[in-house]
């Protein structure tokens, strides 16, 4: 059964934008898009002629006739007037679902869909009961009467905006100069950037309600908000290549699939950038059977069954203990030619030359990522979502884990395991070497070489096996088996 969204707009003559897309847009990504029209719009290559709103009862009657309906989320783009935005707000007051608005206030083509009564009932009655709002930079500074030429100038109006009462900004950095296209997001607990190479499709039209319908489709989807933007992002990208031309005018974008196309990844980044970023030292993709061992005994035990690949984790010991550890294992995987990784040490891999270093997304902000790669470091970075993927690929790490594919018991795990399904998916969308993590086992090894993994990261399926060494043994045989 389809998850179910429910988009509030007007209808444009032309096929191009409001419902037309949005309902173009639900269906690429496997989602039923109920509507509620607000208006027809009648336009073409000259313009907008004119914006014909609904009757209030037919307005009304429509959005009742979707009470007790199973909509996991709302998108509300151009109203057909200030009377509507406030009868939408009534309607939205009694229900829990994510609500998404694409403050849509001239098309494309020219012509003005709100007015100041329209821009005041906006304010006042519905920006309060927004999850997220998508404006560009003319829609934000209409809406905080205020102008951005700047990045910082992005930062200061979406806080703005968030005083309206808003839960989250997303504000499309687009219309300001440079090489590269920023956005900025911002909720009360975090904020982000996301970094795309500005597109030179001539067919660019629609992108806002393309934007704002497919983050609401994922929202349907089950992901979370910092997610759906991130593939609400990628929805645009997809929809610039694949984007098509009209007799007399340019065309809108096209999404037929869900974006799954590394191309069409953004970069996300904590802070603005504009610089170009210089990838890590690139590892061999044949990672192989990769253990996760937190003592340096479990390395003397294992390498002589030929491992090429190792991680030492270490948990909750003194400094100096884990120094001498990290030592030991860099003398011993050196002297076995097997790839070392430490997890979250970096120091102590910079100072005894380790092969690399990995870290969680938490650790990404502590570490010093310039000194790992200038000392020659490789670095793995640990993903499980879309906005981790697309953090991970800002910093061009050597590679990128991802998991739990399978439940695992080794860690406690927020996130659902992606299954085969799940793995193929990353698989498709990033370039780097991939690595698999989470409830690996046995004939499992099979389908997720199958499913494209260059490595495949086990802890308690060794550490925790009768017999480890056997375990390992029997592993590097499926091993060659399968790759």
């Amino acid at each position: 059964m389809l998850p179910q969204i429910l988009c509030l707009a007007a209808t444009d003559s032309g096929g191009i934008a409001g419902l037309n897309m949005d309902i173009r847009c639900a269906s690429a990504l496997n989602v039923h898009a109920r509507t509620v029209v607000t208006a027809t719009s009648s336009q073409n290559h000259h313009g907008l002629t004119a914006l014909n709103p609904v009757p209030d009862d037919s307005f009304i009657s429509q959005l009742h006739s979707h009470d007790g309906a199973p909509i996991q989320a709302v998108k509300i783009g151009v109203p057909g007037n200030a009377r509507q935005l406030s009868l939408t707000a009534d309607w939205l007051a009694s229900q829990t679902r994510p609500v998404i608005l694409d403050p849509v206030f001239t098309a494309t083509i020219g012509g003005d869909f709100y007015d100041a009564s329209s821009l005041t009932e906006l304010r006042q009655a519905l920006l309060p009961q927004v999850t997220l709002i998508t404006p560009n930079i003319p829609e934000a500074e209409r809406l905080c009467n205020c102008r951005i030429l700047t990045p910082d100038d992005m930062i200061t109006a979406a806080q703005q905006l968030l005083g309206f009462g808003i839960q989250a900004v997303l504000l499309k950095g687009g219309h300001l100069n440079g090489q590269f296209c920023c956005d900025y997001y911002v909720d009360q607990q975090r904020a982000f950037w996301l970094r795309t190479t500005r597109s030179d499709a001539t067919n660019q039209r629609a992108t806002g309600c393309l934007l704002s319908t497919s983050i609401t489709s994922a929202l349907a989807l089950g992901y979370s908000l910092a997610d759906a933007v991130v593939i609400g992002r990628m929805a645009i990208s997809q929809g610039l290549r694949q984007g098509y031309g009209l007799a007399q005018q340019e065309g809108p974008v096209r999404i037929n699939h869900f974006p799954d196309h590394p191309q069409d990844l953004p970069e996300l980044y904590d802070h603005y950038s504009d610089a170009t970023v210089s990838p890590f030292p690139a590892c061999d993709r044949n990672l192989g059977l990769y253990p996760v061992v937190d003592d340096v005994g479990w390395i003397q035990r294992l390498l002589p069954f030929g491992l090429q690949t190792i991680q030492l984790r270490i948990k909750n010991q003194p400094l100096t203990q884990v120094a001498q550890q990290v030592r030991q294992a860099v003398a011993l995987c050196r002297d076995s030619h097997c790839r070392l990784f430490i997890n979250d040490y970096w120091q102590l891999a910079i100072e005894h030359k380790a092969y690399g270093v990995h870290l969680g997304q938490e650790d990404l902000t502590d570490a010093n990522l310039a000194q790992i790669k200038t000392a020659g470091l490789r670095l793995g970075i640990s993903s499980h979502c879309h906005y981790e993927v697309a953090r991970a690929r800002s910093l061009k790490p050597s590679y990128i884990a991802s998991g739990p594919i399978y439940p695992t018991t080794s860690k406690i795990m927020p996130w659902q395991p992606q299954g085969i399904d799940g793995l193929s998916y990353w698989r498709k969308l990033i370039p780097q070497p991939l690595v698999a993590i989470g409830g690996i086992y046995g004939d499992r090894v099979k389908a997720v070489h199958q499913a494209g993994a260059d490595g495949v990261a086990m802890i308690s399926a060794i550490t925790a096996s009768p017999s480890p060494e056997t375990t390992v043994k029997q592993l590097m045989t499926l091993f060659s088996q399968h790759t």
